[in-house]
């Protein structure tokens, strides 16, 4: 198993979130939500503070079914980017 500083060299290097999230999309449109979703919590790991990262996190868990997931995600895109219209109506949908 990796060592926490590999794992921390690993998020802290130049490129990580890109990765991160590269393997997210990926992993989404080959239909491997669960891996998605794992893929989006590490991008959250490195960047807290990104809507799309948690829209993203929202949207693979709504397709694995699990709706609580998908809500908690979506409250946390919608209160990082509340003027975002989508992120809000999804949100709501779940609701």
């Amino acid at each position: 198993a990796p060592t926490p500083s590999a794992i921390a060299a690993r998020t802290d290097a130049p490129g990580a979130l890109e990765d991160a999230l590269s393997r997210a999309r990926e992993h989404f449109r080959q239909g491997d939500f669960e891996a998605a979703a794992r893929a989006y919590k590490h991008a959250a790991r490195i960047a807290p503070r990104n809507p799309l990262i948690f829209a993203g996190l929202g949207a693979a868990r709504m397709r694995v079914g699990d709706r609580r997931g998908a809500m908690e995600a979506y409250e946390r895109a919608v209160a990082l980017a509340p003027s975002n219209e989508h992120y809000r109506t999804t949100l709501a949908r779940l609701q």
